[in-house]
């Protein structure tokens, strides 16, 4: 399989190595994982659109077969005085994350400050900010 990354001694890591290491810590034997993760890992291997790049991470996560994936897709924007859109702002916690925000079956939480991506069937639990006056 392609490299996707080269560590800092050469080495070349697959997404099937990221599959294997995410298994050897027992990833892949919960129910829930909470991903919170840029994805600095060494330097990614060349030839890899940022998409891709990123796409083959999340592709080394689907294989897990873990039913809830969720990740932070914090904004920081209540802080920053800028506004919220749930469906366009971009959270600030890295391309991978951002990358599962966008995936179908996922639901954004409202919060503008510390906002949620979870998928769609858990959305119930993660119910719309409530405004206090």
């Amino acid at each position: 399989m392609q490299a996707l990354f080269i560590d800092s001694d050469g080495r070349e890591y697959s997404e099937d190595d990221v599959y294997r290491a995410l298994s050897a810590v027992g990833a892949g034997d919960c129910e829930t994982i909470f991903l919170h993760s840029d994805i600095m890992l060494g330097t990614p291997a060349k030839g890899f659109r940022r998409r891709e790049y990123v796409g083959a991470f999340y592709r080394a996560l689907e294989r897990l077969n873990v039913k809830y994936l969720i990740a932070p897709t914090f904004t920081y924007s209540f802080c920053n005085n800028e506004s919220f859109d749930v469906n366009k702002s971009p959270t600030s916690m890295g391309t991978l994350n951002e990358f599962i925000r966008k995936q179908p079956n996922r639901y954004r939480t409202d919060d503008p400050l510390l906002s949620m991506s979870v998928p769609i069937e858990l959305k119930e639990n993660f119910p719309l900010s409530e405004i206090i006056p």
